[in-house]
């Protein structure tokens, strides 16, 4: 998916969200999960609208 690039000078915060294990010795519940997802939804569609900037 390719999406048109913004300046960089424009971002005012940014938040890094993790979807999965934080921790390599620790296993993620469905529960912990599907919270993630909903937190990450919630970034991308309430106000202000957030953005992707990058993937790991």
């Amino acid at each position: 998916m390719m999406t048109k690039p913004f300046d960089v000078s424009a971002v005012g915060y940014v938040k890094r969200v993790v979807i999965g294990n934080t921790d390599p010795e620790k296993t993620v519940s469905e529960a912990e999960l599907e919270k993630q997802r909903q937190f990450l939804n919630r970034c991308l569609s309430d106000s202000p609208c957030g953005r992707i900037i990058g993937l790991e």
